[in-house]
This record gives C-alpha cells, structure tokens and sequence, in this order.
C-alpha cells in the first residue's frame, strides 16, 4: 500500500510538470510570468518564481529527459520516503536557485527554466548510497551510478559555461549539493557504509561528495 502510494507522489509530480510545462509551450505569457527571471526574482522579490519555474521547461526533449528521469529513479522514493523525498526535491530546486542568484545576480537578464535542480537532488541523494549501482545510460550502455553522475556533473559545467539554452545547469550542482546533504541528514551511517571492503565502497562515494564540491570552486573562481 505504502509503495503504490510512493508511486502516485512521484506521477503526480510528473503530472503537474507535464500539465505546467504544456501550458508554457502555448501560452508565452504564462511562461515569463513563471518562468526564474533575475530582475524579478532579486528586484520585484519575486520568489515565487524559484518554486513555478521548475514546473516549466524549455522544449518537449527537455521535458522528457526530467521526467524520465524521475521515473527511473522512482527507488527514491521508496528509499527516502515521501517526506524525505519532496524535502529533498524541493530543497535542490531552492538551492539550486539560490546558487543560480549567487552566480549571475549581476546578469538582471539571466533566466531559467526547468526541474533540473530538484532531478539532480534526487539523482545524487540514491547515488550516495547505491554508487555501485550499474545503470544502464540510455538503456544501452552499462556504468556505475557514481560514473552517471560524474558526467551529469561534467554536462552541467559545460552547460554553465556555454549557456546552452535557456536551462538552469547552475541549478544542477545546487542541486547535487542539497541531494547530497539529504542523503547524509537522512541515512548518516549508510552514506559512508563501513565494510570489510571499505576503499572499494567508499570511494565512489567520496567522488560523489567531491564532484559537485570541486565543481562549485571552479564556477565560482571562473565567475569572480
């Protein structure tokens, strides 16, 4: 009962950024009024626009790619629990944001869109405690989770620094960030699992807390 019930949380989360981001793509009006606008954001203090802009995305691929991959990691959920689980989605979206404005609060035109932040919350609260995961990257290609994250991080700075689209790829790292923090808070002694094995398990566990860290130096020498 508990697990179905885990399973409608994360659809209809699906199903409202389906429904938001549809109206966005008709209606360009809805989607600048809602849409991570830094002018507003920072001078209007319009912070609404934190929480409605990662229910918006740039294009039907981009849509696709958030929600499947909230879907593929539906374990999550059951994992963390619906609590823990929309505390640690919505807690990347706000951090990722919150990094985003840090970044590029000089730039009023700056603007985003997209779940990005909260996915990458989720994503890398499951891979601090199944970093060995095999996944299946495109449902072909086999690799450990910590290697997914490793090039989800490697795509997002290469975002950053290209501005590709109108994505938030900063939002990504918060978002790592405050996934990473949610694991630890919630589940202290499975993050850093200790086994007779212990350098094999925990060192890509290590490289998942390093990553994002590593990360955030670079953006924010490269930025200053």
């Amino acid at each position: 009962m508990t697990e179905h019930l885990n399973n409608i949380v994360v659809f209809i989360l699906i199903g409202i950024n389906v429904l938001v981001s549809l109206k966005g793509f008709q209606d360009r009006t809805f989607f600048n009024n809602y849409k991570f606008q830094m002018h507003e954001v920072v001078q209007n203090k319009q912070y609404y626009r934190i929480i409605t802009a990662s229910f918006l995305h740039a294009d039907f691929m981009h849509l696709f790619l958030n929600m499947y991959t909230l879907f593929i990691f539906l374990p999550a959920m059951e994992v963390y629990g619906i609590f823990g689980y929309l505390l640690i989605y919505f807690g990347a979206v706000i951090l990722g944001d919150l990094l985003t404005i840090f970044l590029y609060k000089r730039d009023s035109m700056y603007s985003s869109i997209g779940a990005s932040g909260g996915v990458s919350g989720i994503t890398f609260a499951l891979a601090m405690l199944f970093p060995n995961l095999e996944l299946r990257l495109f449902g072909i290609i086999p690799m450990y989770f910590w290697i997914y994250v490793f090039l989800f991080m490697i795509y997002s700075i290469y975002g950053m620094k290209n501005q590709l689209g109108n994505i938030g790829h900063s939002a990504h790292l918060g978002g790592a960030i405050a996934g990473i923090i949610g694991a630890i808070a919630i589940f202290p002694k499975e993050s850093f699992a200790s086994t007779a094995n212990a350098f094999v398990v925990q060192l890509p566990t290590l490289g998942i807390l390093l990553i994002p860290i590593v990360a955030l130096v670079y953006v924010i020498k490269k930025e200053r």
